[in-house]
């Protein structure tokens, strides 16, 4: 364990005065259309940005009537009984706590003693998200918080997801397949050895399967506008298949589609299989073969919002990112009786070859975790500082022999992995080297990926400001939109 392998000084060391949060007053903004999008749950698309009332800068409802209409029709809460109040001041502490542990932030004292005593505390504080002119920011990204959680933790899908990822496999995969051993770890991933003969052929694979997380859901609602709903998301369930070659990925990946999907499923193939290759290896029937070459040109000419998020560390890194995966929807009880009704559920099964690792150096899931925080911010509308990002720094560094343990890595080796991802992306000086001292090697990484971290967000300046902020590059979208007062990128 590490602890701030990247001091102040370190990088600003130019500056005189310590860095402190910051919130812009922008309480007299928001989009010209608010009143509609206000009357939608489902985004709008304005200009080529889609908004929802998690885009608004402040609650845009003037009367308290108003507001009471607008907490019932979206949070189905009644403020003025006691039973509601309750879960209004449950919400909004759970907000607080996913804010200051998700974004290593530390709130006034005010906001951790928050607590809501009537429905006019209530209203008050939404009507601050307006008024306020030193708390209005604070309180709009806190109530936006609030509503993500709620959305999220009072749909059946999450409520019933401890065992959703079981019953996929029990009640459709089990049955084509023969499991040769199974167990599960202590986070309840479930891992399965499976054979199967397929046209006389037989192939060995092994499965990882898990349930979305409930935070993992929260944070992309958060930073986008497109999963406004947890029935957006079509991956509430995913499995990970590990091959020894592309040839009998493509042969189970058709095996599953005709018997599970019955034909249906999505193909989404990133810099993966070898059409060609895999033919003259295997039969694929023609339909199938058809559809996975027209979805392979699909995916490589045309970048879907669904595979930004994926997309993205291929591109900051030298290395290529590789998977394909069939995505569609299963019928799955949210109840545990028998007979219980069954709902259509998001399902992902992604194809991986044994040897390839799609998290060496820069690509590691978690340095991508952290710069998704820097969207999730952005879309809350609060300036990223320089001290956040040598916050993420540190505490990556300070987790680093945990992160790495999950996934079978050894520190000297994934550091020589990260330091020839920086140094291909440009952010380590060419006359920086490793040495044989590993608390030296984080010092060097961490500056490093301090840069890369930079590098990845948009300088802004406001007007009548000294000071310089860092966003999200979806900041620039914002503004085009109408979203927000304009400002000079640096």
């Amino acid at each position: 364990m590490v602890s701030k392998v990247i001091s102040w000084n370190d990088i600003l060391e130019k500056y005189h005065e310590k860095e402190t949060e910051h919130y812009i007053d922008m309480s007299d903004f928001y989009a010209d259309d608010y009143r509609e999008i206000i009357s939608h749950l489902k985004p709008l698309h304005i200009w080529w940005l889609d908004i929802t009332v998690m885009d608004l800068f402040n609650l845009p409802l003037a009367t308290e009537d108003r507001i009471k209409d607008f907490i019932k029709k979206r949070l189905w809460i009644d403020i003025d009984t006691n039973h509601w109040l309750e879960q209004i001041n449950n919400l909004f502490e759970k907000a607080i706590n996913l804010y200051e542990t998700r974004y290593l932030k530390n709130l006034p004292t005010k906001f951790k003693k928050l607590k809501f005593q009537n429905s006019k505390s209530v209203i008050k504080f939404l009507l601050d998200t307006k008024n306020s002119k030193i708390t209005w920011s604070i309180n709009c990204a806190i109530a936006k918080v609030s509503y993500a959680i709620d959305d999220v933790l009072s749909n059946e899908k999450v409520r019933r997801a401890e065992f959703l990822d079981r019953q996929f496999i029990s009640e459709h995969l089990e049955r084509p397949f023969q499991i040769q051993e199974w167990y599960e770890d202590k986070n309840w991933n479930i891992y399965r050895i499976w054979t199967v003969v397929i046209d006389w052929k037989i192939i060995n694979f092994k499965l990882i399967a898990r349930q979305k997380w409930t935070e993992s859901i929260i944070w992309k609602q958060l930073a986008d506008a497109k999963y406004y709903s947890v029935d957006q998301f079509r991956d509430l369930v995913w499995v990970t298949i590990y091959v020894d070659e592309d040839w009998q990925a493509a042969f189970i990946m058709q095996y599953i589609d005709q018997m599970i999907y019955k034909g249906r499923s999505q193909i989404k193939n990133k810099n993966w299989l070898d059409l060609i290759a895999v033919k003259s290896k295997v039969y694929l029937n023609e339909e199938f073969y058809l559809k996975l070459e027209k979805e392979t040109k699909i995916n490589e000419n045309e970048e879907t919002e669904d595979e930004k998020e994926y997309n993205e560390r291929k591109k900051s890194t030298s290395r290529k990112y590789k998977e394909i995966k069939l995505i569609w929807n299963v019928d799955l009880s949210l109840e545990q009786w028998t007979k219980s009704s069954k709902y259509p559920i998001g399902t992902e099964i992604k194809f991986v070859v044994g040897w390839h690792d799609n998290e060496e150096g820069i690509s590691l899931q978690s340095i991508y975790d952290y710069a998704k925080r820097f969207r999730e911010l952005t879309r809350l509308w609060i300036p990223i500082r320089t001290l956040d990002i040598i916050n993420y720094v540190n505490d990556f560094f300070e987790n680093i022999d945990e992160i790495l343990k999950k996934k079978n890595k050894d520190k000297s080796i994934y550091f020589q992995e990260l330091f020839e991802d920086l140094l291909a992306l440009d952010c380590i000086d060419w006359e920086s080297k490793l040495n044989g001292n590993i608390q030296s090697n984080e010092k060097i990484l961490a500056l490093w990926l301090y840069k890369y971290f930079e590098s990845k967000l948009i300088k802004i300046k406001f007007p009548n400001s000294k000071k310089i902020y860092y966003f999200d590059e979806n900041m620039i979208k914002m503004r085009n939109a109408g979203l927000y007062k304009k400002f000079e990128t640096i």
